[in-house]
């Protein structure tokens, strides 16, 4: 009758009465699990005597009936209803991250550009595109090595990382293997404004390059590769961008149910990473709009105050976190309709705020708009 009822109708949890024999309760453990593995299942015995089995056996816990009282019942059906949903957003962010591994590995398979990260030993972490094989100076495993042992032949590039990690862009075009490659190194910043990785984008400029006999052809060549990279890098960004705000808004949800220490970390380390990972994405689209000369500005009709509030939901979280206040002000012989970009006003205003908040311990942070 259980398992039809199940079929009917959508429960949250399922409390198995102790009036059931062991073997019952097994088998009905069972055939849940089959259908609906997540599903919290509570176990009421009169001992503790099965209760390793039925935990093997999928159930969520098992109580005896003494501890049964109706506050014990209430605590014990929401801790397993979190928990499941914890369990569920946690799956959920898993599937996000991997449709944005495969969409990212798409993406590179069909360029010919090659993706690297390395951390601030000089390790490569990550190494992406279908020209990866050759760009490897035929070593069979790079992930793991430092770039000073992969490619001790080609100083250039173990230089051009020295420079890379002092905090400056770096670009260099090396043959490897026959193929002349392209390279830009970018430093990623971490919170205390120091490098914690280089980005790294190798394109193959091989057939252009042996193409070229003049100087001004070489020109022209280098533009054409710029430009490639500008366009890639504004694809790449645009395509992470959809399912990173995905998983911060999922994080943020998950951040705001009860979870134990171990719980609070996870999340938090995703938070910390999707967050970054996401500014780092809106920088670079901006850089490469910069460096393209396409970054243009609107000349429309927008609300201050809309722009101040949308900063401020932004900053709120990090406010709370460092125990600050965050005050607005807007004189009142401002109009409340002005013309401009409001888009760059609000990027302008959440970089200069977003530092005030990271550099202030204790008080306070204002704007005033006069």
């Amino acid at each position: 009758e259980g398992l039809d009822e199940l079929k009917i109708n959508h429960y949250d949890a399922i409390m198995v009465s102790s009036i059931f024999e062991k073997e019952e309760v097994v088998t009905f453990l069972s055939k849940v699990k089959k259908r609906y593995k997540n599903l919290p299942i509570l176990i009421a015995r009169e001992n503790y005597t099965s209760r390793e089995e039925f935990l093997k056996q999928g159930a969520t816990d098992c109580f005896i009936n003494e501890l049964f009282t109706k506050e014990v019942i209430l605590h014990v059906l929401n801790s397993a209803i979190r928990n499941a949903d914890v369990l569920r957003q946690k799956r959920e962010s898993m599937v996000q991250l991997k449709r944005l591994e495969n969409r990212i590995s798409t993406i590179l398979g069909n360029t010919p550009i090659i993706l690297f990260m390395l951390d601030s030993s000089g390790i490569f972490k990550m190494g992406l595109g279908k020209l990866w094989e050759q760009f490897k100076v035929n070593k069979e495993f790079v992930l793991g090595q430092k770039i000073s042992e992969v490619y001790h032949e080609y100083p250039a590039i173990v230089d051009a990382y020295n420079h890379a990690f002092q905090g400056k862009i770096q670009n260099i075009s090396v043959n490897i293997n026959d193929i002349i490659f392209e390279i830009v190194l970018t430093p990623v910043f971490g919170n205390k404004n120091e490098v914690k990785e280089i980005l790294g984008l190798a394109h193959d400029v091989t057939e252009r390059a042996r193409s070229e006999m003049s100087l001004m052809k070489a020109k022209k060549l280098a533009e054409n590769a710029a430009k490639m990279r500008q366009e890639f890098i504004a694809n790449i960004s645009h395509e992470i961008r959809t399912p990173m705000n995905a998983i911060v808004g999922f994080t943020n949800l998950l951040d705001e149910t009860e979870l134990n220490d171990v719980q609070n970390g996870y999340v938090h380390a995703v938070k910390v990473s999707s967050e970054s990972l996401l500014s780092l994405m809106n920088s670079i689209l901006d850089f490469s709009k910069i460096e393209s000369g396409q970054l243009n500005h609107d000349h429309e009709a927008f609300d201050i105050h809309h722009v101040i509030n949308s900063i401020d939901k932004v900053l709120l979280l990090k406010i709370q976190e460092k125990k600050i206040s965050f005050k607005q002000e807007v004189a009142n012989q401002v109009p409340r309709e002005l013309l401009g970009d409001s888009n760059r006003l609000y990027q302008v205003l959440s970089n200069l705020l977003a530092n005030s908040v990271k550099f202030t311990e204790k008080g306070e942070v204002s704007l005033k708009v006069g």
